[in-house]
């Protein structure tokens, strides 16, 4: 059906759901058949890429039989395709309220809470899924260890990844995330080892693949040289422990190999050292926006840009200017 075809009927049944507003006489049924020839007619927009059109469809239907699930849920999909993700949530949310378990809802808004960065709730939604449709559990099990991934929880990712029954052409990123999980933990001849599966199995990704594993290769290079240089920087704090800036270069380097809690310890050894200077005011906003970005802890980054700001640290009085927070 061509798009002027599909206009057509979609001012037809605009028309139809109108009178259904207008004649009190209509039966349940025939409102009920009505709100479906909408919601189809709807889909049949938004399929060829009409969604405001579309969106006008599901909003008339949700007037006519606000109870209605499938409208939501549809509608949901529109507003996605519109990049109205805050919509589409409720549209999903409003699903479940009325059909819970709704498999289509479920999947949707654990995909939404992946692209809001809400990966925990993502977890719980794909857990939900493995539940209710047997038939898309790698697919899900692949979700799982990606968000579990994004929340640099390694371990449980790779149990999820471990999972996945029937890696093929169509799973083959299942080795290449496993790669990317085992090369974040520093397990970097596990990481090549899931690379050259993922080559053999999916050949036609060659290029990717080998880019993957000579980036995993070069990580290992830079890893080796990094722990060298820990070694070196520790003798030396060893020698001399007030050492400021070689507590910055420690930091450094703990932070170049993912271990922000290491890089806490450096800026926390640096205030203790110099109570009233730059570097100490430095220290603050550095130990701030990593108590925020990599650990989660919101009360500990605004107490330490407090302390960096009223220090006079001119980017810690942007941070909080940007997080609206008064000091």
């Amino acid at each position: 059906m061509d798009k002027i075809k599909l206009q057509k009927t979609a001012v037809l049944l605009i028309l139809l759901a109108v009178l259904g507003g207008v004649f009190t006489k209509y039966t349940l049924p025939r409102k009920h058949n009505i709100v479906r020839g909408l919601v189809y007619r709807a889909w049949q927009l938004s399929t060829v890429g009409m969604h405001r059109p579309a969106l006008a469809l599901y909003n008339l239907a949700v007037s006519v039989e606000p109870s209605y699930y499938q409208t939501y849920v549809f509608r949901g999909d529109t507003y996605l395709a519109l990049q109205n993700v805050q919509k589409a949530e409720e549209d999903y949310i409003r699903t479940l309220e009325l059909k819970p378990g709704d498999q289509h809802a479920i999947s949707s808004l654990s995909m939404l809470y992946t692209i809001n960065n809400d990966f925990k709730s993502a977890i719980e939604g794909y857990e939900k899924m493995l539940k209710v449709d047997l038939s898309q559990t790698d697919y899900y099990y692949c979700q799982i260890g990606l968000n579990y991934h994004f929340l640099k929880d390694y371990e449980n990712a790779l149990l999820a990844f471990e999972k996945v029954q029937n890696p093929k052409p169509k799973y083959s990123n299942v080795y290449s995330l496993r790669a990317t999980t085992y090369s974040a933990l520093h397990r970097y001849e596990l990481a090549e080892a899931e690379c050259e599966k993922a080559l053999a199995l999916d050949p036609s990704q060659q290029y990717n693949f080998t880019s993957m594993l000579d980036m995993i290769r070069r990580n290992k290079e830079r890893y080796i040289n990094n722990i060298i240089k820990l070694d070196i920087l520790k003798n030396s704090l060893a020698e001399n422990p007030t050492d400021v800036n070689k507590y910055f270069d420690l930091a450094g380097v703990y932070h170049e190999i993912g271990e922000p809690e290491n890089v806490i310890k450096c800026y926390t050894a640096i205030i203790d050292i110099n109570s009233n200077s730059w570097q100490t005011q430095n220290a603050y906003y550095n130990r701030g926006c990593l108590y925020y970005d990599d650990l989660g802890d919101t009360l500990a980054a605004i107490e330490d840009m407090k302390t960096a700001a009223m220090a006079g640290e001119r980017n810690a009085k942007n941070w909080l200017k940007e997080h609206k927070i008064s000091f």
